[in-house]
């Protein structure tokens, strides 16, 4: 059995608690990293920034998915490839339309498919990759990472990107401050409704906000999924997320089911608000109708704390019977478990020895152990009906 969770979400209430700072690194990392290349052609006499000619920055969208194109002086970076290599050849074509200079680097806002699929497309050609260090929890290819804040120069172009952990474990804002454009990835989309599974609304909000700090009246602002828009634009979308998202938590605090949720004709209302390409099954989606439930089994979860001692006795790495290595990390106070080239989630206490993954009311861990002070010796995880797999205790991380 795989796991294969997607991201989950928060309570505001414990927004304290989050963080990931992973401390397994592609590269020497510190809190903020400054990457300056060696060069993509022969050195370069430092040039006058305001002098600079502002950048060319395209929008292709593929398969759904906005991928950006910024033009340097000597090559392109690429943006959210998020196209499989067997579709590639109409983006190719497209590319090449706009100019005939090299890849030489790609950034993914975050590490899901229709975001990173094409990495490996330009990877072979001698493009690196570069995204937050828990890309490596995924299937998505990368060479280099970070961990909270990246400055990266080179080819006459700066790109600042930041790490806020809203929609998903690999989310990262990027900023070109020569061009006055934002890329916030799934964090903001224009044609579906608000996805904050792995922060919660503590981290959506933080990442809105940091990208209206940045932004101006000018600003290019391009949403993983829909149309480019404006500062006004996101500020549209933050209050439509917190009246939705407090709207649900109202109702979850009275007892009403996801069921009952989605029937709800306010709820109803507040969704279509972001309804941006009028689909007429909007609302029937199952991304629409499991939203209430995510949000209720994460941010709506009662609290239970851990003290250091017990998070100090769960960490630890732990083997499947198929050789399968999962590992138990505490950061920051949240417990995740996590496995290279796969996935990585948070688990929430629920009190005593189980933890539910967040925003997946099906799928909950267990761990075992001889004595309330000893440390685990396995750990059992359940998906749904599914009998429950373990993994057994190996080491620490």
């Amino acid at each position: 059995m795989q796991i294969v969770p997607r991201a989950a979400t928060r309570r505001r209430i414990h927004s304290n608690l989050w963080g990931l700072a992973v401390s397994l690194l592609v590269l020497a990392l510190s809190v903020w990293m400054v990457i300056v290349p060696a060069g993509i052609a022969s050195a370069q006499t430092p040039k006058d920034d305001h002098a600079a000619s502002e950048p060319k920055i395209h929008i292709i969208p593929t398969l759904g998915t906005n991928v950006g194109v910024i033009e340097g002086e000597n090559a392109l970076i690429i943006i959210d490839p998020g196209f499989p290599e067997e579709n590639a050849s109409e983006f190719m074509r497209k590319l090449r339309e706009l100019s005939a200079k090299p890849v030489a680097y790609v950034f993914n806002t975050h590490a899901h498919y229709d975001h990173s699929e094409g990495n490996g497309l330009f990877a072979r050609e001698g493009a690196k990759v570069i995204g937050h260090s828990n890309l490596k929890y995924s299937s998505a290819h990368v060479d280099w990472t970070f961990s909270s804040r990246l400055t990266f120069k080179e080819d006459g172009l700066t790109l600042e990107a930041f790490y806020i952990p809203s929609h998903s474990y690999s989310d990262i804002l990027i900023h070109i401050p020569e061009a006055n454009t934002l890329f916030l990835g799934d964090s903001f989309t224009t044609n579906s409704h608000p996805t904050f599974y792995a922060g919660g609304i503590a981290k959506q909000n933080e990442v809105i906000d940091l990208a209206l700090s940045l932004a101006d009246d000018d600003t290019k602002i391009v949403p993983g999924h829909g149309v480019v828009s404006t500062r006004q634009d996101l500020i549209a979308y933050r209050d439509k997320t917190n009246a939705l998202y407090d709207h649900v938590i109202t109702l979850i605090d009275q007892g009403w089911s996801e069921r009952r949720i989605h029937a709800d004709e306010e709820y109803q209302s507040r969704m279509l608000a972001f309804n941006g390409e009028n689909r007429s099954e909007f609302l029937d989606s199952t991304a629409v109708r499991r939203f209430a439930m995510r949000v209720a089994n994460s941010e709506a979860l009662p609290s239970v704390d851990l003290d250091e001692q017990q998070l100090e006795l769960i960490t630890g790495i732990y083997r499947q019977t198929d050789g399968a290595t999962l590992e138990v990390v505490v950061e920051r106070g949240a417990v995740f478990l996590r496995r290279t080239g796969d996935f990585i989630a948070e688990l929430l206490p629920l009190g005593g020895e189980a933890f539910r993954m967040r925003a997946m009311a099906d799928v909950e861990v267990s761990f075992v152990r001889a004595g309330a002070h000893e440390p685990p010796t396995a750990l059992l995880f359940r998906n749904g009906e599914d009998a429950p797999v373990e993994a057994v205790r190996s080491g620490t991380p």
